[in-house]
């Protein structure tokens, strides 16, 4: 209700709410995960994205409303590589921020990804998945969880993802065709 009243800009303070409620609830060997973020920090990153968005939205607007042709097409190709290019550094920064906001038993998690690194996968696999037409996703998918995975720390213990392109793929794939045949109702499965 607060999110709404407040035209949104209470969505940082619910979002950590529910945060720290649900680490709260979540135990392992007895002990449970706490979340240590606030709202304040929360809406400055909230803050920070709304105004990018707004600046690519407000010059995709300026070009629309020129009603020159050209100048549109400029500004749906700078909205869209503007957002694509956004991708990457939301996904980063949100792991960065949540993990380092993250402990159990007094120990912290972390992510240890470097920012340039991992853009330069998103943006190679996502090109691949453009190429493909959505073939390569699972690939993506895969390359994109083992990346982060294997950066995310708990004290000095290192995580790691064994997932499968192949494997996803066929799973998706074969989900596809059941969904079809099943007229959606697989989609729950």
């Amino acid at each position: 209700i607060l999110t709404f009243i407040t035209l949104g800009f209470y969505y940082p303070w619910a979002k950590v709410s529910i945060l720290k409620y649900l680490y709260g609830e979540t135990e392992f060997q007895n002990h449970n995960f706490v979340f240590h973020g606030t709202g304040k920090e929360v809406f400055k990153g909230f803050i920070k994205a709304i105004l990018i968005f707004g600046a690519l939205y407000a010059f995709l607007l300026f070009c629309v409303f020129s009603h020159k042709p050209g100048l549109t097409a400029i500004g749906l190709l700078v909205f869209y590589l503007g957002i694509f290019l956004l991708i990457p550094v939301a996904i980063h920064g949100s792991y960065r921020y949540r993990l380092s906001r993250t402990s159990w038993r007094g120990i912290h998690f972390g992510y240890r990804g470097n920012l340039k690194e991992f853009a330069k996968l998103y943006f190679k696999n996502g090109l691949l998945t453009l190429i493909t037409f959505g073939i390569y996703s699972s690939w993506m998918e895969v390359a994109v969880k083992s990346y982060v995975r294997k950066n995310i720390r708990f004290g000095n213990i290192e995580f790691k993802f064994t997932g499968d392109g192949m494997e996803l793929f066929l799973i998706k794939l074969k989900g596809f065709f059941l969904m079809i045949f099943t007229l959606g109702i697989y989609s729950f499965w």
